[in-house]
């Protein structure tokens, strides 16, 4: 891997963007006992369709980036793209949760502080859902996201195939354990959170290997049977092509079926946009219209 600045300018790049708002989301709060506060998140429905029951759609969490929140599908625009795609038939029915994640990555802290998996898990799904009247069972059930949260939601959804039946990344850091280790101690990322009380300082090898999608891969292997789409783009940062790019040989030589797409884009939801629309299809499949 390159050396550290241009890792921390990739991250720096997750704060970036500014749109008008829409107005197509609902907004709810979890009071969390896992974190000891209230958590804001939010969740788009599907539009009505005569003879289609919504209970039984899909849901798609969809975790955002650093320096985003729950509100980021009505700010940048994406809540009103998702509605007109659905509308026209453009990408499958399903329902969309959006939870706030702060900075935290979307893991439990190796400093025990935060719980981000656990909090996104045993409260967010429960109360999404409950917000929605859905009833998805595994197979209609997806996470992914941009940026950090594309990062987390292969985290989550690798570590919890029972859980969701596909995950997706976009423009997210995908670091093996030399990568992480670096980004770790590079200095310029405690203005955002300091990484040794998320990852540890790279000694404790137990919680490395639970919490790398390279070792996650290979402990589920090709019984892996989950959808896994991987995206990056050619006009940002080059970390996260090349992250991201190395994932993908790393599933390849696994033998784990998966796309991959290197989009012609910058790091920002107007280029993760259509990418996300592309990738809708295959992450949830079609079968609910």
């Amino acid at each position: 891997m390159r050396p550290s600045p241009p890792v921390f300018a990739a991250v720096a790049a997750l704060l970036a963007a500014c749109a008008a708002p829409d107005h197509h989301l609902e907004y709810g709060e979890v009071r969390s006992e896992i974190l000891d506060k209230g958590m804001g998140f939010s969740v788009l429905r599907a539009p009505a369709v005569k003879g289609v029951d919504p209970s039984e759609l899909p849901v798609v969490y969809l975790l955002h980036g650093m320096g985003d929140d729950h509100r980021s599908l009505d700010r940048f625009g994406l809540s009103s793209r998702l509605q007109g795609a659905m509308e026209a038939g453009r990408i499958p029915l399903a329902h969309f949760a959006m939870p706030d994640g702060e900075r935290g990555f979307y893991i439990n802290w190796y400093d025990g502080s935060r719980r981000y998996e656990d909090y996104i898990l045993e409260e967010v799904l429960p109360a999404a859902e409950a917000l929605l009247g859905a009833h998805p069972a595994r197979d209609r059930r997806v996470i992914m996201g941009v940026s950090m949260g594309g990062g987390g939601a292969l985290q989550i959804g690798m570590r919890h195939p029972e859980l969701f039946v596909a995950a997706g990344s976009f423009s997210g850091l995908l670091l093996d354990e030399e990568d992480a280790k670096r980004l770790i101690s590079t200095s310029g990322m405690r203005f955002f959170v300091d990484l040794k009380r998320v990852f540890s300082d790279g000694s404790d090898q137990a919680f490395f290997d639970a919490h790398n999608i390279y070792k996650i891969a290979e402990l589920r292997g090709a019984a892996l049977d989950q959808r896994i789409f991987l995206a990056a783009g050619t006009r940002e940062d080059p970390e996260f092509l090349h992250t991201t790019g190395k994932f993908h040989d790393h599933l390849a030589r696994l033998g784990i079926d998966h796309v991959f797409t290197a989009y012609d884009g910058g790091h920002g939801w107007r280029a993760w946009a259509p990418v996300i629309e592309e990738a809708l299809p295959y992450l949830v499949g079609r079968g609910n219209r």
